[in-house]
């Protein structure tokens, strides 16, 4: 419940994404289930050894493009990533208590991005 009116939260279907891009392939899936009744809510698709080497070697390339870039290019990303998790706690809290039971209000509480992340944002000074 929340201000007095029963939740109504869907578990969003979930998809393999590697190196950016949706894996479409027929695969084998997992159940996500709801710790509190036991109940099929969603399923995820398994991952197979390629998309693991996909994955691996996107990764390595990523980290070689994230070493060379400007610091001022790296703050960008790292605030724009900081700042989704405040753009999307309400939809995060719902997944929690879909995923673990969690009452919804609790849920939100904790979902809280910290100011540290962009305290820690600031240019150094020497």
């Amino acid at each position: 419940m929340r201000n007095g009116h029963p939740l109504h939260l869907t578990y969003p279907a979930p998809r393999l994404i590697v190196v950016g891009r949706a894996v479409e392939a027929v695969r084998e899936m997992e159940p996500v289930l709801n710790p509190a009744t036991g109940e099929a809510i969603s399923a995820v698709p398994d991952a197979t050894d390629a998309d693991l080497a996909d994955a691996l070697a996107g990764a390595d390339a990523a980290s070689f493009a994230w070493r060379t870039a400007e610091p001022a290019v790296r703050a960008q990303v790292l605030r724009a990533g900081a700042a989704l998790p405040r753009e999307r706690r309400a939809a995060i809290a719902g997944l929690i208590t879909l995923e673990i039971s969690k009452p919804h209000p609790e849920a939100f509480a904790e979902n809280r991005c910290r100011p540290t992340t962009r305290y820690s944002l600031r240019p150094m000074r020497c």
